[in-house]
């Protein structure tokens, strides 16, 4: 009869003990995927955020620059088509 409890108490203590590791596991795998998405979003807002200080460096130059009369012209000539008086405007056409 002891010998039958004795090896009931291993056989549960040994049970426990891999149902520990079990749960131990799991909870591990969890915890390294959560870490890989947060990863991935420090990544995607490292991006946005270089993105973000470009188009911050350009407005700085552009109201730096508003100023100055030839960035003006360009800005004309380059978004809305305006050219100077004696200047002649020329389109090239794509073949498609």
């Amino acid at each position: 009869m002891n010998n039958v409890r004795d090896w009931w108490s291993a056989l549960t203590s040994f049970s426990f003990c891999l149902f520990c590791i079990i749960v131990l596991s799991k909870g591990l795998e969890a915890k390294e995927h959560a870490h890989e998405e947060l990863q991935e979003t420090i990544h995607e807002l490292e991006c946005i955020k270089v993105a973000a200080l470009e188009t911050k460096a350009d407005l700085h130059l552009q109201l730096e620059s508003r100023s100055d009369t030839d960035w003006m012209e360009l800005l004309l000539k380059k978004r809305l088509g305006v050219v100077p008086e004696g200047q002649i405007k020329v389109y090239f056409q794509r073949d498609e």
